[in-house]
C-alpha cells in the first residue's frame, strides 16, 4: 500500500501506533473549527449529544464544557479511536457524563429519538452510504433535534464521489427530511446545521 493510501486509511480508521499519532494530529488540527461549529448549535447544559466518528475525543471534550449536566455519547468504528477518546475524557466517563462505544453510523447503537443534537466533524466524507447514514441519524434525533456537520471543503471534494459541494450536501439534508438548514462557510471550511422535522 502506498504511503498516501495508508495515511488516508489511518485517517478513516486509525489503528496501532500510526493511528494513535493520526488521532493526536486530528485532535489538534480540528480543534478551532470544531469550536466554531459548536457555537452554531446553542447547546444547553442539559443537552443530550451524540458525536459520530468521535476520533480522539476532542469534540466530546468540548461538549463536556457546555453540556456538563447532560448526556454525551460518542461512536467510532475504529477501536483505537474509541480507546483514545475514552482516555482523553476519562474523568467524564468515570462520572457517567460520557459514554463512548464502537459503532457504525449506518447502524447507530442507540434508540430512536434519544438525542437533542448529533455532531459529525471531519468524518461524513468517509461514510460508505451518505444518504442512509443521514437517515439513520434522523432516527436517533428527537423531534426538532439538530444535526451539525463540519468539514474542510477540499476533503469533501477529494474523498466523495457525490455531494462534493456544500450546496449538494444541503440538498441531501432536505431530502432526508431536515428543515431550517443553515449553511456557514469560513476560510475553506463548511458547517451545516439542520433540524429534524416534527412528524
Amino acid at each position: 500500500m502506498s504511503l498516501l493510501k495508508n495515511l488516508i486509511q489511518q485517517a478513516k480508521k486509525p489503528d496501532g501506533v500510526v493511528g494513535r499519532i493520526m488521532i493526536m494530529i486530528m485532535n489538534s488540527a480540528h480543534h478551532k473549527k470544531t469550536k466554531w461549529g459548536l457555537l452554531k448549535l446553542n447547546l444547553e447544559k442539559n443537552s443530550s449529544v451524540l458525536d459520530i466518528g468521535c476520533g480522539g475525543g476532542n469534540t466530546i471534550s468540548l461538549l463536556c464544557k457546555i453540556a456538563y449536566e447532560g448526556r454525551i455519547c460518542g461512536i467510532d468504528y475504529s477501536y483505537e479511536a474509541v480507546k483514545q477518546s475514552i482516555k482523553k475524557n476519562q474523568n467524564a466517563v468515570n462520572t457517567g457524563l460520557v459514554e463512548v462505544e464502537h459503532g457504525s453510523v449506518l447502524k447507530i447503537p442507540q434508540k430512536d429519538s434519544e438525542f437533542n443534537y448529533v455532531t459529525a466533524v471531519q468524518t461524513h466524507y468517509f461514510w460508505p452510504e451518505l444518504e442512509a447514514s443521514i437517515l439513520e441519524i434522523n432516527r436517533v434525533l428527537k423531534n426538532k433535534g439538530k444535526l451539525m456537520i463540519v468539514s474542510e471543503t477540499y476533503k469533501m471534494e477529494y474523498h466523495m464521489k457525490n455531494y462534493k459541494k456544500s450546496r449538494e450536501l444541503y440538498e441531501l439534508l432536505e431530502k432526508c427530511k431536515f428543515k431550517n438548514i443553515k449553511l456557514y462557510e469560513d476560510n475553506g471550511w463548511v458547517c451545516l446545521v439542520g433540524s429534524k422535522s416534527v412528524v
